[in-house]
């Protein structure tokens, strides 16, 4: 929304424009606290969402350790062909990284830019929080 006197763009429900001072109507803060609350509950439901998102990732890491390399395993050592381990290992580690950057686990779940080693709770882009 945007102040009818000076044009400045206002987010949060609030009685005067930062802009110019002016009072904010009750009606237009009303469609500020409503605007605010949707974006909010939206905002926890794509964080509900990444968050689903990281665990079905862990719990495909966890498959592919207790369930692929073992059978790897069975087979390299029953056919005395080690390097069949290793093209495994080496296959499900490169695969699971590269489909992890497009399925989005190392982006931001809101903007979508890349997230690498911030450290922190919130996006370095967009500054929502996402732990």
């Amino acid at each position: 929304m945007r102040c009818k006197y000076c044009n400045e763009r206002i987010d949060a429900p609030i009685a005067f424009c930062p802009g110019c001072g002016k009072e904010i109507s009750k009606e237009d803060r009303e469609q500020l606290r409503d605007e605010d609350n949707l974006r909010k509950a939206a905002d926890a439901d794509t964080l509900r969402n990444w968050k689903k998102y990281r665990i079905i990732t862990f719990v495909e890491l966890f498959a592919g350790i207790v369930i692929g390399y073992p059978i790897a395993a069975y087979f390299s050592l029953s056919l005395s062909r080690m390097w069949i381990l290793y093209v495994f290992a080496a296959l499900w580690l490169g695969l699971f990284i590269f489909f992890g950057f497009i399925k989005g686990g190392v982006r931001c779940p809101f903007c979508g830019s890349l997230l690498g080693r911030t450290g922190g709770d919130h996006c370095p882009h967009c500054t929502k929080k996402i732990r």
